[in-house]
């Protein structure tokens, strides 16, 4: 299947999700509760698929400490995100900023893992700049005074889920099997966002 085929149902799933989620944050459902369902979700699912496929699960420390940190990251990077589109006038403002991650990636590709960074692509970063600088000053308009934290959530996912996706080639780069890394990610996201809820709901009782 072509990639470009794939990228389109990931945009669509990944839309669909973010409806959802969001939409419970706004009905009062914490972001890590509502965070934690859907990632306790995935771990089935991707722990079947490395069964079925009978995975390795064999790695190196130095790929467990990358994929420790590309986890944390993750987590930082998707509370960050729906914190913001909670927050935010409307939730597109947050994803208009935290999907420029390739931005930071194709900079970052260049200086650190030695990609090509054409001139027009160059041309296409400076644009993509200029409309998120646009899009944060058209918001600061806004009569949201006191939610103006959706853009510093927005701006520290975009940053971290940036970092997360270069680990992720570099763990791709030694033979790191996809699955392992969004398995491993899943765990400890779970992990986090369930015991960060857990402390939610006792400090309310």
């Amino acid at each position: 299947m072509s990639w470009i085929i794939y990228s389109f149902i990931s945009l669509v799933a990944f839309s669909i999700m973010v409806i959802l989620i969001t939409g419970q944050t706004k009905k009062g459902f914490s972001v890590p509760f509502t965070l934690a369902f859907v990632v306790g979700l995935w771990i089935p699912f991707f722990g079947f698929w490395l069964l079925w496929k009978g995975v390795d699960f064999f790695i190196s420390g130095q790929v467990i400490i990358i994929l420790i940190s590309g986890g944390i990251l993750a987590v930082i990077a998707n509370w960050c995100t729906f914190k913001s589109a909670n927050d935010s006038p409307n939730p597109g403002f947050t994803f208009a900023i935290t999907n420029s991650s390739p931005i930071l990636i194709a900079l970052a590709g260049k200086f650190f893992l030695q990609k090509e960074l054409t001139f027009l692509k160059l041309i296409g970063i400076l644009i993509s700049v200029a409309g998120i600088i646009i899009l944060i000053f058209l918001s600061a308009g806004k009569r949201e005074k006191k939610k103006k934290w959706w853009i510093i959530n927005s701006l520290i996912a975009l940053l971290a889920s940036a970092v997360f996706a270069v680990l992720i080639v570099i763990l791709l780069d030694k033979g790191v099997c996809s699955v392992v890394i969004l398995f491993s990610t899943a765990v400890l996201g779970f992990t986090v966002y369930f015991f960060w809820s857990r402390s939610e709901s006792n400090s309310l009782l």
